[in-house]
């Protein structure tokens, strides 16, 4: 896949909700990494969120990536009416 963006420190790349089952253990991942010395109850449920967002067919993400290594990420999908 073409990056969205490149600098010198990272580059960008977007996917989109069929591309969920290729990317989520890197979601889990970098979340995890990132929450290592402070998990909480929300931590330990993201992959619930993970998955109910990526379920949602307007779903897309960004991963960020220096030196080919996944740095980062957001994601996200329109609501439901009435909901969230």
């Amino acid at each position: 896949m073409e990056p969205l963006l490149s600098t010198a420190a990272v580059t960008l790349r977007r996917f989109g909700h069929a591309d969920l089952s290729a990317i989520r253990q890197t979601l889990l991942d970098v979340h995890a990494d990132a929450y290592a010395d402070d998990m909480t109850e929300f931590d330990e449920r993201f992959p619930w969120f993970v998955d109910h967002w990526g379920s949602n067919p307007g779903f897309a993400c960004a991963i960020g990536y220096d030196d080919g290594k996944p740095v980062g990420f957001a994601y996200g999908a329109p609501a439901n009416p009435g909901r969230e």
